[in-house]
């Protein structure tokens, strides 16, 4: 096959946690701090329930000038009946994103290698976010914003992977079909959507990382993915690479592959 574009996810692809065993759970402490300092007052048990609760369905939609990260901290905290103006809630998601960005770093060896593909084929960055403004300030703190011919974050365009309608807009931003497309991710979320959108998966797995003969590292609900996923690339359904200077090799097997079919 022809690969004329390499999409990316974000985070655990090019940018990773300093601690990868790190549990959502054990991040709830530092982040409480901040309802604190942006004045408001929240008991601690219900802050708890809030960050439990998080991600569901139910939040206020009918908030103006909000992105879905910051409508669903508001919603959470008026269930408690916390009154907190939009500037208070702006604010606190800004600190509670700068947070988020301190326990992660850019994969040393990103630059390198989206510089390469950027050359040599159309890249785009496909990536779940409810708060899309701070995935643009990460790209360009990062210095790799220009580094992409398209990025899509689904708090902008409304679909999540595992949709695969998200990455309708990459493809029709680069011009490519998704048989000329490889999606490089580290989430059996990611190798579905790009299943279910007819575009070629290819997982990271670092070493040592959520490895499946160590149980009990990672949440359950990562542990059984993780093991998904381990069994996919022992049947050749699937290649996992260990690191993101791999990816060339796997293109380049590709590309032979290709070469022999045509002999």
């Amino acid at each position: 096959m022809v690969i004329k574009g390499v999409f990316f996810d974000f985070f655990g692809t090019l940018v990773i946690p300093w601690d990868p065993d790190l549990k959502w759970s054990e991040w709830y402490p530092s982040v409480y701090s901040l309802y604190k300092k942006n004045g408001i007052d929240i008991h601690y048990k219900d802050f708890n329930f809030i960050c439990k609760t998080f991600w569901s369905d139910s939040y206020k939609d009918s908030c103006q000038g909000l992105t879905l990260f910051e409508k669903r901290l508001l919603s959470q905290i008026e269930s408690f009946g916390i009154n907190a103006s939009h500037e208070q809630i702006k604010n606190l998601a800004y600190d509670v994103s700068e947070a988020w960005f301190e326990e992660h770093f850019l994969d040393r060896e990103a630059v390198e290698i989206l510089e390469y593909f950027n050359k040599n084929q159309k890249t785009a960055l496909i990536t779940n976010f409810d708060h899309p403004p701070f995935i643009r300030t990460m790209l360009n703190r990062y210095s790799i914003a220009n580094l992409f011919d398209s990025v899509i974050i689904s708090g902008d365009v409304g679909v999540k992977k595992p949709v695969p309608e998200i990455f309708l807009p990459a493809l029709a931003e680069t011009g490519l079909s998704n048989n000329e497309v490889v999606y490089v991710g580290d989430s059996i979320m990611d190798f579905r959507a790009a299943l279910h959108a007819g575009i070629l998966p290819i997982l990271i797995r670092r070493e040592g990382q959520h490895d499946p003969s160590t149980p009990g590292r990672v949440e359950p609900l990562y542990e059984k993915t993780d093991i998904q996923l381990h069994e996919l690339s022992l049947t050749g359904q699937i290649d996992i690479i260990p690191s993101l200077s791999q990816l060339k090799n796997v293109l380049k097997k590709y590309s032979a592959e290709k070469t022999h079919i045509m002999k």
